[in-house]
């Protein structure tokens, strides 16, 4: 913030880049700015998942929540439990999808920065929503080290998504536009 910056200057103690969280966020917001006329909902996750903005053509509606999320939003919960951010995502598509074809405009984007390791397993939250219709594309902040990374690329590309590795900012609007560019649809966020 802008106080921040200045008592930082003041102090002459030189200001910070954006933190992860808010690279990541902006990030989503410009990805889905270029979702004209689609349905978009935001899911967060921890231990637990958190509808952060229900599905709606409401750009502007939506980024402004996404501007909320924080490094307090999540702060009591500690785990990452990327079962449950699908699982929540899925509740929410099937609560406000219209009726079309399995798999036609159905796509979710999970990204995370951690291993699962709390919640609902993540391969039965995945088969579930790949048995909806959805295509998933998944997003990992250096999650490609972990151990069961090759069994979970390879259920992401079962569902027809792919797998993204980044490790910056460039890498991460990189798999953004890619996405954007491949899907036309309606979509749901989880991060």
């Amino acid at each position: 913030n802008r106080e921040e910056m200045l008592r930082r200057q003041w102090l002459g103690i030189p200001y910070s880049e954006k933190s992860r969280l808010d690279t990541v966020k902006d990030a989503m917001i410009r990805f889905v700015n270029q979702r004209d006329g689609d349905r978009v909902g935001v899911v967060v996750f921890s231990e637990k998942g958190y509808v952060v903005a229900p599905m709606t053509t409401d750009i502007p509606y939506l980024a402004s929540y996404l501007t909320l999320v924080d490094n307090k939003t999540l702060s009591s919960e500690g785990q990452t439990a990327i079962g449950e951010g699908i699982l929540t995502a899925l509740h929410l598509a099937k609560q406000k999808l219209y009726e079309k074809k399995k798999g036609q405009g159905r796509v979710m984007v999970v990204l995370t920065d951690g291993e699962n390791n709390t919640g609902r397993d993540v391969y039965t939250a995945l088969d579930e929503a790949q048995r909806a219709g959805f295509k998933i594309h998944f997003i990992g902040v250096e999650v490609q080290k972990a151990h069961d990374a090759p069994r979970l690329i390879e259920a992401i590309k079962s569902s027809g998504g792919k797998y993204y590795d980044v490790k910056d900012r460039t890498q991460l609007e990189r798999a953004y536009v890619e996405i954007n560019r491949l899907e036309k649809g309606h979509f749901i966020t989880t991060e």
